[in-house]
């Protein structure tokens, strides 16, 4: 659900088959795409990331950090909030954003640190509507595209920041999709047939 919702919201967890569970289900706003399921280096559940888009354009990144052989695997982790990435893949989409914005908004650039790319907007969801759009583009050709405000957070009045990180372990590959980066989606995990499948819902019944 939305990370802003009251801390009573509560959401819910299904076991078992989504499109044969007896029990609540949360509704769908579009079909389940699916893609490869992979156990991180780290033992966690991850994807196999080819990629990374900026309004329709791949970025040019180079390959190996995504390379899972060379510990460039991306973790899909519940328990981290923000989304963390090698810092080639961090400047880029944060200079791509900022390019965007730039004729439109004030900007602001800090150093290679958490949220140093921001802009100042008077109004939320018109800014978001020039926000271009961001895709985690996976190795068999599923595309995820979050929302605009899954990855652009509001910090304070009128000031909006990319919510990602720089991977902080030591190393220049691969990195994490948190949790905000997550919302607004039904997850499933199939562990029999290692897949993980995705899917856009407000996630309540």
């Amino acid at each position: 659900m939305d990370h802003q919702l009251h801390k009573n919201s509560t959401n819910f967890k299904t076991f078992g088959s989504y499109e044969t569970i007896q029990t609540q289900k949360a509704t769908l706003s579009a079909p389940m795409k699916q893609t490869k399921l992979i156990i991180t280096t780290e033992g966690e559940y991850g994807v196999q990331l080819e990629g990374i888009s900026i309004g329709g354009q791949m970025l040019q990144l180079p390959a190996e950090i995504w390379d899972f052989k060379a510990g460039g695997d991306v973790a899909l982790d519940t328990g981290t909030s923000l989304t963390a990435l090698a810092m080639p893949a961090f400047q880029m989409i944060g200079q791509a954003i900022i390019k965007a914005l730039a004729p439109k908004y004030k900007t602001q650039v800090g150093n290679s640190t958490e949220l140093g790319f921001c802009f100042v907007a008077g109004d939320k969801e018109d800014s978001q509507k020039d926000v271009p759009k961001l895709g985690f583009h996976f190795a068999d050709g599923t595309v995820f595209e979050p929302p605009v405000n899954n990855y652009v957070l509001n910090i304070r009045s009128n000031l909006q920041c990319l919510g990602l990180m720089p991977i902080t372990r030591g190393s220049e590959k691969g990195g994490l999709i948190g949790n905000i980066m997550q919302q607004f989606h039904l997850w499933e995990f199939d562990l029999s047939s290692m897949t993980v499948a995705f899917a856009p819902s407000q996630c309540t019944s």
